[in-house]
């Protein structure tokens, strides 16, 4: 999933677990200088709302 928060995308990844990580991977945080606090807010709002996510996703993707 990406998400957004002023100049700032950050790319999530929904874990089975039923937790959120930033993706592992290089471009995982657009711009590569961001403000920590902005990719904090991202991974929070997305672990706030991981049950609506991931019907989203489902609903897009088919269940995995």
């Amino acid at each position: 999933m990406h998400g957004f928060a002023d100049e700032t995308e950050v790319i999530v990844d929904l874990l089975a677990s039923g937790n959120v990580a930033l993706a592992k991977r290089g471009d995982a945080i657009r711009p590569s200088n961001a403000k920590p606090s902005d990719v904090k807010k991202i991974l929070v709002s997305a672990a706030d709302n991981f049950e609506a996510l991931v019907a989203l996703w489902e609903g897009i993707h088919g269940k995995a």
